[in-house]
């Protein structure tokens, strides 16, 4: 059997890492092709040093692309070309993303089978870039691999918009990599002080908007003075606060590789994001967030249980949401087992993909 892999973003990256180390078991003959939607090196380098054995069996596009249509053009040409050269018995596409749409419609027209890794999440919000992709994606696709039961649940409530597809629940690829590298986590080369709080901020409605980004900065600069602050920094949000002069009173690092933002998340005191991501990897750690978001989250689950405090861009709200954590009740990890799953989703998608 011939697989292809299509990736280009660091969520993609490290979903992939752990599904193509299972696949590597048995006699497939895989294929990763990264599209470089992530151009930045600090953001698509080191995720691939870190997780990937090998770099052999990847295909680097390093697409260059001078916005959203444009890079859409240039991936559908682009994969059309490497899927007719390498003749794949199925494609696997992850997440949500730019380049998870293009594997989708490039499969899709070269009738190539679809797999899609994280279906059937939804947030509702229809204006959002992200749920447009999902909903294209779980369209196009022949099967559907669930990440947790709301997300299976949602397929069940579509499942007449296509119905010769399969749709499965398996739990999180990343609560997978989450529990088989515990032992990898590694602090970062960087003095770091003894207590502090996390923070990721590069949510494109965030950064990009003038008068939310000075409400997340006044926020944080408030709790400053309360706690150390540690942000490993976008460039996406470096280039946004340079644009509106604007300053974060806080230790600003490099993007960090897999292990090392791990641990990060392992030893902070408190834990601030709009990412997709790390609103879920905090919970691994049996650690609650604030979500910096306008809407609901994917992970419902997470959210009705008080794990993930979402709050819009605006700094009042920020900073109570932040004093709230100390009083809600810890995150119960069996809870998060019966949600994620407890490490085994890979051999679950493998095994359905071979059957």
């Amino acid at each position: 059997m011939k697989i292809v892999s299509i990736i280009g973003t660091r969520p993609q990256l490290i979903k992939a890492s752990i599904l193509s180390n299972e696949i590597s078991k048995y006699e497939v003959d895989h294929t990763i092709i990264n599209s470089g939607q992530h151009y930045d090196a600090e953001l698509s380098d080191i995720f691939l040093n870190n997780l990937f054995n090998t770099k052999g069996g990847i295909k680097n596009l390093n697409i260059s692309s001078k916005s959203e249509l444009d890079f859409f053009s240039l991936a559908l040409k682009i994969l059309e070309q490497h899927l007719l050269e390498l003749k794949p018995d199925l494609v696997i596409c992850y997440g949500d993303t730019n380049t998870t749409v293009c594997a989708a419609i490039a499969s899709s027209k070269l009738k190539i089978p679809l797999a899609h890794v994280e279906a059937g999440v939804r947030d509702f919000s229809w204006d959002r870039p992200e749920e447009q992709n999902r909903i294209i994606v779980d369209r196009l696709s022949n099967y559907l691999f669930c990440p947790t039961p709301n997300s299976f649940n949602n397929l069940q409530k579509e499942s007449k918009l296509f119905p010769e597809s399969k749709f499965y629940f398996v739990g999180d690829v990343m609560r997978d990599l989450f529990i088989n590298t515990k032992n990898k986590f590694t602090k970062p080369m960087i003095d770091l002080p003894d207590e502090f709080s996390l923070v990721t901020i590069h949510r494109q409605e965030n950064v990009d908007n003038k008068d939310y980004l000075e409400e997340i900065v006044k926020a944080l600069n408030i709790l400053s003075e309360e706690t150390n602050l540690v942000l490993p920094i976008h460039p996406r949000t470096k280039k946004m606060l340079n644009k509106f002069n604007l300053k974060i009173n806080c230790i600003e690092i490099p993007p960090q590789g897999y292990f090392e933002f791990q641990w990060l998340m392992q030893h902070a005191s408190h834990i601030i994001t709009d990412s997709g991501g790390a609103q879920k990897e905090a919970t691994f750690h049996g650690k609650k967030c604030v979500l910096i978001f306008s809407g609901m989250t994917g992970w419902v689950e997470l959210q009705e249980k008080g794990y993930i405090r979402v709050v819009n861009a605006n700094s009042e709200d920020i900073i109570n949401a932040v004093n709230e954590l100390e009083t809600s009740e810890k995150v119960d990890l069996d809870f998060i087992n019966s949600i994620f799953g407890a490490g085994d989703a890979c051999q679950k998608i493998i095994k359905a993909l071979l059957e």
